[in-house]
C-alpha cells in the first residue's frame, strides 16, 4: 500500500485479517510515509465487483470503518482498520482494499 513496487524491503498490501465476530473484521496495512502527494482511502465490497467507502451502502448493506496508527518507523507507518458490517447485514463476505491516488499534481 503506497510503497514503490520495485522496493522489496517493504511490505505492502493488507494483512493480519482478523475476524472478530459475524458482523466485524480487523486488518491491517502498511504505508509508506515517504510518499508526499498520495493519499491511501480504504474500500469494501461484498463480491470484489461493486466497492464503496466507509458509511456508504451497495445495495441495502454499510460498512463502517475506523482506522488507527498502531506502529510507526522510519518511512512508514502501520494502520489497523475495524470494519463493521452496520445495516443490511450480516452478509456473506467482506472484502477490504487500499487504494492510492495522487493528491497534488505532477
Amino acid at each position: 500500500a503506497a510503497t514503490h513496487p520495485g522496493d522489496g524491503s517493504v511490505a505492502a498490501g493488507l494483512y493480519d485479517p482478523l475476524k472478530t465476530s459475524s458482523l466485524t473484521c480487523t486488518v491491517c496495512y502498511r504505508e509508506n510515509t515517504n510518499a508526499p502527494g498520495v493519499e491511501l482511502r480504504v474500500q469494501w465490497s461484498p463480491d470484489l465487483v461493486q466497492w464503496a467507502g466507509s458509511g456508504d451502502f451497495i445495495g441495502t448493506v454499510k460498512v463502517q470503518y475506523k482506522q488507527s496508527v498502531i506502529e510507526t518507523g522510519t518511512g512508514y507507518r502501520v494502520v489497523r482498520v475495524s470494519a463493521t458490517v452496520g445495516s443490511g447485514g450480516p452478509i456473506g463476505r467482506l472484502f477490504l482494499r487500499t487504494i492510492a491516488t495522487e493528491t497534488t499534481p505532477k
